[in-house]
């Protein structure tokens, strides 16, 4: 997928996410987010669209504080509008900017495009999370679900500032797989002395996780048990499995 790619999938998922909440209970509490309700997923959300837009908009050399931009009043933070009203100019900002301009970012490409798909996995994951506390089965296309476990691993090893145990993802090349069910893509991550890498092979390995690609991602994210034999066949080291995902946790 490339910047066009993830603005048209952005777009989509966002008015998926405002369609979801604007006929939801937004104090219902989000089981996957402790702490949280519907309206606090909003308003990350929102608040990320307008941050990240900063960003391309003025080509930012170095992280933009969210405190401060202008959000808008604080009472309207948090509403299926507002949430809304942040979407077209975010899409236009990002649409418009040369996607190979420099531009800060915490992840792995430290350019304008690296905006678009981070919000679009940002908005991916959060969706699914109002979903489960609204009782509604989140979904994901495979294609764009494998994008995001793509993007996910690349941008690791940049999060440990503000996710430390990801500096722990280490080990004496402990081998993990990731097979997706519903087709042909598979992931091989590595566990080494001096930290983890990992590309798009197949063989054996110490574990391997079979699932459909939607739930490799939502596992990834920690949105779903490793242990849910219904969705996730794990052949192995499971406590290998279990470590990974503990120190991996965003």
């Amino acid at each position: 997928m490339n910047r066009d790619d993830h603005c048209d999938a952005l777009e989509a998922d966002a008015a998926r996410l405002i369609a979801l909440v604007a006929d939801g209970d937004l104090t219902r509490p989000v089981p996957t987010c402790p702490g949280w309700a519907v309206a606090d997923v909003v308003a990350h959300v929102g608040t990320l669209y307008r941050w990240s837009a900063a960003h391309v908009a003025t080509d930012a050399p170095a992280r933009i504080a969210p405190a401060s931009l202008d959000l808008g009043a604080q009472k309207e933070r948090g509403t299926p509008g507002w949430l809304a009203d942040g979407v077209a100019p975010m899409l236009g900002t990002f649409r418009s900017a040369n996607p190979d301009g420099r531009v800060w970012g915490w992840g792995a490409d430290r350019h304008a495009r690296f905006w678009p798909r981070r919000m679009l996995f940002e908005t991916a994951i959060h969706r699914a999370d109002a979903a489960f506390a609204l009782d509604v089965e989140p979904d994901f296309e495979p294609d764009v679900a494998a994008d995001g476990i793509d993007e996910l691993l690349c941008n690791l090893p940049h999060a440990a500032y503000f996710a430390p145990g990801i500096a722990e993802l280490r080990g004496d090349d402990d081998h993990l797989a990731l097979q997706a069910t519903d087709g042909d893509s598979s992931w091989s991550i590595r566990l080494l002395p001096a930290g983890y890498a990992w590309d798009w092979s197949t063989g054996d390995a110490d574990v391997t996780v079979r699932a459909t690609t939607a739930d490799l991602l939502l596992l990834l994210y920690r949105r779903r048990d490793p242990h849910d034999g219904d969705r996730f066949a794990c052949d192995g080291d499971v406590d290998l499995l279990d470590r990974f995902l503990d120190h991996m946790r965003l």
